[in-house]
């Protein structure tokens, strides 16, 4: 099939979005399809978005430009003027969704969303937090009209695409999980007998914002689990000690900082892996999330989980079987709790690690979920032919 893949930036980058549009995309081209990439895009604000977006600063709002319907306009004129012969088009953006002229299917796979009841339910931290009320009804109209232009709309979670279906309650909306954004590392076993033998327990965790990703309860878990007698060691990846927000209390020799890791870079990528093989656990106590990639990327190294029951995450972790999601708001000593269990209980650790590993090979990796894609494209376009036939 002839595949127009389009994103508002490079689809060929993979350090764009975690690299989830890239993956998908190679793993799209990996079926054989006859691929246009398309993006990025690069469009002039009209004068209304100009305007809109000069007050937003003046009142110390956020707007989100890729939304706002005069540069959704643009892109769209852009991506219909690049589809060529293309038979199917899927993209990540409500603007391009909404706004390319064509008459093939249009599917869109993302998980952005500015919710109809905006902001109730959007944590303080949250990325589209701080909106203004006019604001948002701009960027509301995008998202209308790319939901009820598409042929098929895909969310990666089910709150995603409960909030979908309230602004084009007829629109075909299916649930996809993403996938991990890296190659298969293979089965790793872990067991806790042998985390008990080297003597102190690793955890990791991963996040550029150090607020909301929960950064200073990580550090407070491992803070506990010592006052407890059992040494732990933090590893953070995607924050430096000076961007923390709190320097840790625990000192160097307790927590390590790497900063970004740019896994298209061969020695990065391979501090990367290493830190994901030697960690034995991973912490995520965000307080907001997508579809958060990186318990995934846990999951495939067979990694448990601890996190927050927080949306983003109740899809991408299995509660009891890949991890376990706590309360939002539970301390550092309830994470605690649930580590020190396993030193009493080996077996639950196993389990998990397991489990884990298991919910990456058969839920949570690109080959599946693109074998879905296509299942369910297949079955909307028959769907849709039979329909004109109909008619």
């Amino acid at each position: 099939m002839k595949v127009a893949y389009a994103t508002i930036f490079d689809p060929l980058d993979v350090r764009r979005g975690s690299g989830t549009w890239y993956h998908l995309g190679q793993e799209i081209a990996r079926r054989g399809h006859d691929m246009t990439w398309i993006g990025p895009l690069e469009v002039d604000d009209p004068f209304a978005t100009r305007m809109v977006r000069s007050l937003h600063r003046r009142l110390g709002k956020r707007y989100k430009r890729y939304l706002d319907p005069g540069v959704a306009k643009a892109r769209g004129r852009q991506v219909s003027e690049q589809l060529g012969d293309a038979e199917l088009v899927i993209t990540n953006d409500y603007a391009i969704a909404g706004h390319t002229a064509t008459d093939v299917p249009v599917v869109l796979y993302t998980d952005a969303m500015i919710p109809l009841d905006y902001p109730a339910g959007v944590a303080p931290d949250a990325r589209i937090a701080g909106l203004s009320s006019w604001g948002v009804k701009r960027l509301q109209a995008t998202v209308r009209k790319g939901l009820r232009a598409v042929s098929l709309a895909v969310y990666p979670e089910t709150e995603l695409a409960d909030a979908a279906a309230r602004y084009a309650p007829s629109a075909p909306i299916e649930i996809i999980p993403f996938g991990a954004n890296l190659e298969d590392p293979g089965a790793i076993e872990r067991r806790f007998d042998t985390v008990r033998a080297k003597g102190v327990i690793d955890l990791l965790f991963v996040g550029k914002e150090w607020r909301r990703k929960g950064g200073d309860v990580a550090v407070a878990v491992a803070e506990s689990l010592w006052e407890r007698g059992m040494p732990a060691h933090l590893h953070v990846v995607g924050t430096s000690s000076g961007d923390a927000r709190t320097v840790s209390p625990i000192g160097a020799q307790r927590v390590s900082f790497y900063g970004l890791l740019d896994k298209a870079e061969a020695t990065q990528r391979a501090t990367f892996e290493r830190l994901f093989r030697s960690a034995d656990a991973f912490l995520l106590p965000s307080s907001s999330e997508g579809f958060v990639i990186s318990v995934l990327e846990a999951a495939a190294y067979g990694l448990p989980v601890l996190a927050y029951d927080v949306p983003g995450v109740r899809r991408a972790v299995e509660p009891g079987v890949s991890g376990e999601l706590l309360a939002l708001g539970a301390s550092a000593d309830a994470y605690a709790d649930v580590i020190a269990s396993w030193f009493d209980v080996p077996a639950r650790y196993d389990a998990l690690a397991r489990g884990a590993r298991e919910h990456f090979a058969t839920s949570v990796n690109w080959p599946r979920a693109v074998d879905r894609l296509f299942e369910t494209i297949d079955r909307v376009i028959r769907q849709r032919s039979s329909s004109t036939s109909a008619s």
